[in-house]
């Protein structure tokens, strides 16, 4: 068998590591950018939900004076 030109196992396992860990690094930047979104999305939440506490504490504070 070692006349053979192309030997599969040796000549396909270094690609297929990088096709894997290339994959998984992808996968893993995308992981984190969802994260990152999500995050970010609670955040804008919190901060709406603030600023309408707030001007809920204004309202009553005009409508209290009036």
């Amino acid at each position: 068998m070692d006349d053979e030109l192309f030997h599969f196992d040796s000549e396909v396992l270094p690609i297929l590591e990088v096709l894997a860990d290339k994959t998984i690094e992808q996968s893993v930047l995308e992981l984190e950018e969802y994260q990152e979104l999500h995050s970010i999305e609670n955040y804008k939440r919190e901060i709406k939900e603030l600023k309408k506490k707030r001007l809920d504490e204004v309202t009553e504070i005009e409508r209290n004076e009036a």
